[in-house]
């Protein structure tokens, strides 16, 4: 006689299988979700930074007002959102820069 169909253990052995598959992809999508969300935030940071940048550079006034290291002031991010250097999103509420011994713009 020919049987059809999967014993007891064949179907918990696919399903055992099937439950280390997916626990590994879930550890890989989080590590990924988690890098993801590290570079977004990077990304936000460097494009508040070469905002403030432009924004001071665009008025002398406004750099020779930036104090030198290690003395810092802190730029709110409205100022550049306000000003049409950034379009709202989740930056850091403010940004601090100061001007190094080489005379550079340096953001913290």
């Amino acid at each position: 006689m020919n049987k059809r169909g999967y014993t007891l253990i064949e179907v918990i052995a696919v399903i055992g299988i099937l439950a280390v598959i997916t626990g590994i992809f879930s550890i890989n999508m989080t590590n990924i979700l988690k890098n993801s969300n590290e570079e977004k935030k990077e990304n936000l940071i460097n494009d508040a930074e070469l905002a403030l940048d432009a924004w001071l550079n665009a008025d002398i006034s406004r750099l020779k007002n930036v104090p030198n290291c290690p003395n810092q002031h802190a730029y709110d991010i409205n100022i550049l959102i306000n000003f049409g250097y950034l379009k709202p999103n989740d930056y850091p509420e403010t940004i601090y820069a100061c001007i190094d011994s080489r005379g550079v713009l340096s953001f913290s």
